[in-house]
């Protein structure tokens, strides 16, 4: 599959949050699940002012010396379990992360180990991007996947999760962490079925003048 089909979702979601008046050009951006930064990181990557890239494989990192701009920060770690360590503070954080449970022994699932350190490394005002599945494939037979994600959702069957109950997670996932959501979007990814983009700007309740 093409890097046009790829990048689709990140181009309409960029599109959308600069017709808000968003100025990406003096961002700093991170991508905790940066692989060959040849899709949506070198996308993005060319509209910031600076990018943070994260990758735990070794082998992608001069593909990504490569497909980043020059100025680009880059980082073989496991993202999950170092990010804390490893990053700052950042304006735009992405999380393109796989699907279903990986990791050297499977520990890892979606982004659900990751999604709160998120919070950690954002700035006063960040926009955050991330995927969600509605219907994950081959689900029945992963015991691993529908206990993990069953428990994160806390619902008793996750096999088919609609998009407005994971617009109203997230949300109140957010404002549990005392977050103002400014604006928000979601938009399909075209290279999988079912699978999407939710990208939320959001800011420190307290910080009311920003």
């Amino acid at each position: 599959m093409t890097s046009h089909i790829r990048n689709t979702g990140i181009k309409k979601i960029i599109k959308f949050f600069e017709d808000k008046g968003y100025d990406f050009s003096d961002k700093s951006y991170i991508d905790l699940f940066a692989r060959e930064g040849d899709w949506q990181t070198n996308t993005l990557a060319k509209k910031v002012n600076f990018t943070h890239a994260i990758e735990v494989n070794l082998d992608f990192k001069n593909s990504l010396i490569k497909n980043l701009p020059i100025n680009s920060k880059i980082t073989i770690c496991d993202s999950i379990k170092h990010v804390e360590d490893v990053a700052g503070k950042y304006d735009i954080i992405v999380l393109d992360n796989p699907m279903g449970c990986f990791g050297d022994n499977n520990q890892y699932c979606e982004h659900f180990e990751i999604f709160e350190k998120v919070f950690q490394i954002m700035n006063s005002k960040s926009l955050i991007i991330f995927n969600v599945k509605t219907i994950p494939f081959n689900f029945k037979n992963n015991k691993v996947w529908q206990e993990k994600r069953n428990a994160f959702y806390n619902v008793n069957d996750s096999s088919s999760l609609s998009i407005p109950f994971l617009k109203k997670f997230y949300e109140n996932k957010i404002k549990l962490k005392n977050k103002q959501i400014l604006f928000d979007i979601l938009v399909e990814r075209l290279q999988e079925e079912n699978l999407y983009q939710m990208a939320f700007l959001i800011k420190d309740c307290k910080n009311e003048n920003n």
